[in-house]
């Protein structure tokens, strides 16, 4: 156990974790938080991470209380719940799947070749039509970053990442039509 200085206490949320290098935050989940189950379950996936940060608090110290239910079941909308969808259908740090290796091949099962010649040259995607995602092969990204392979889960560019040998993974941020990754 370590004290925390009130003052200079910096909340970070669970789902922000893999978008922040803040280590001076503390992570917390909302009250009846089902990300914190799937980490009492599972905890060797996210431990480490978890580790960097300052502290980690759990759901029974929730500061979001006495907010509408919703915001204080995790962050949702009122009219997310009402509409009979109050947790979202990927969750970033339970669904994201697992780096695909280092060759340019299919990422799994279903998934088909859609590019303007073949994967050798790189020009194109793994898509799977049964799924709607897609993967794309990133061995010399230019801005330097370690080879990954880029996702894009089925709803969209929105929904861009990169996915690294690792484990790890990053949001890719994306403006109007154009993407910048």
């Amino acid at each position: 156990m370590q004290d925390i200085s009130l003052e200079k206490l910096s909340l970070i949320g669970y789902d922000k974790i893999n978008q922040s290098d803040e280590k001076e935050e503390t992570v917390h989940f909302f009250l009846d938080d089902y990300r914190f189950e799937s980490i009492y379950k599972n905890p060797d996936d996210k431990i480490e991470r978890l580790k960097k940060f300052n502290a980690v608090m759990s759901p029974d110290f929730s500061m979001f209380t006495g907010y509408v239910l919703p915001r204080e079941k995790g962050g949702g909308s009122a009219g997310g719940i009402g509409a009979g969808n109050p947790k979202p259908t990927f969750d970033e740090n339970r669904d994201m799947p697992k780096f695909p290796g280092y060759k340019n091949k299919s990422p799994g099962k279903g998934f088909e070749w859609r590019g303007s010649s073949s994967p050798e040259d790189n020009k194109g995607n793994w898509y799977n039509r049964e799924t709607g995602e897609s993967y794309h092969w990133d061995v010399n990204h230019s801005e330097g970053k370690e080879p990954h392979w880029d996702y894009k889960h089925p709803e969209g560019w929105k929904r861009g990442y990169r996915i690294f040998e690792d484990g790890s993974w990053e949001q890719k941020f994306f403006e109007g039509a154009f993407y910048y990754g």
